[in-house]
């Protein structure tokens, strides 16, 4: 997986940012519980993903996996 962009939140948390040509990811991480946001976009097929954390885990991996092969 390309090494992310890390940004620092407002409101104490992280964000993850990957930025390539095919796609984007961006993973926000809250400090108190470990919960979270995450959008994919897919700039070829228009394709998005998107969820919370923990919830949505299966989905952040799709999307992470996709990001590891673009």
């Amino acid at each position: 997986v390309p090494v992310p962009q890390v940004f620092p939140t407002r409101r104490g948390g992280i964000q993850l940012e990957w930025h390539l040509p095919s796609a984007t990811l961006e993973w926000e991480i809250d400090p108190e519980d470990g919960s979270g946001v995450f959008i994919f976009d897919d700039h070829v097929s228009g394709e998005r993903i998107d969820g919370e954390m923990p919830g949505d885990l299966d989905r952040l991996a799709q999307a992470a996996a996709r990001i590891a092969i673009a």
